[in-house]
């Protein structure tokens, strides 16, 4: 009997475990709509203070209808630090594919207080966008596709021999 009553607890406990967490994000799409290709200018982005880095995305997207854009297009930080492209760009390779190329610019001393970027900030960064077809399918990338963004340190040389002793001197 108790045995019966624990392996009854356990079990509504696991139940009511995977009712209650919460899923991981992926992800989404209906239909045929696919992303064939998305590929960043970087791997790993290293912001420093001095110069602003720049950072390319290119995203191919295929439906068997044609696709009628593809939307968002912005990177989003590990804490949802969102930074959206400072040129966007599309054109169609063919009738059911469409290419678009967003051009970022990520940068710690930018003038305005939400560019700028903070220690906090850095991380893995993921790239949101959504491709709409002409027949209602869609495709949209959540956190599938990600660029590191780093802060950029740099050691510099000193003197670490040692001073010659003096007598008399502390």
């Amino acid at each position: 009997m108790r045995i019966r009553t624990a392996a009854t607890a356990a079990g509504g406990t696991l139940a009511l475990l995977t009712v209650l967490a919460p899923a991981a994000q992926a992800d989404s799409h209906k239909g045929d709509t696919t992303f064939t290709s998305v590929t960043f200018s970087k791997t790993t982005v290293n912001v420093g203070v001095s110069a602003a880095q720049s950072l390319t995305v290119v995203a191919t997207a295929k439906d068997g209808s044609g696709i009628s854009g593809i939307y968002g297009g912005k990177l989003v930080s590990p804490d949802g630090r969102i930074a959206f492209p400072d040129s966007a760009s599309c054109t169609r390779p063919s009738s059911t594919t469409m290419k678009c190329t967003w051009k970022y610019t990520l940068d710690a001393n930018d003038t305005d207080d939400y560019a700028d970027l903070k220690n906090s900030n850095a991380g893995t960064w993921h790239l949101d966008a959504e491709a709409a077809a002409n027949d209602h399918d869609f495709y949209t990338l959540d956190t599938s596709k990600s660029v590191k963004v780093k802060r950029y340190a740099k050691l510099t040389a000193t003197q670490v021999s040692p001073e010659p002793v003096v007598k008399g001197r502390p």
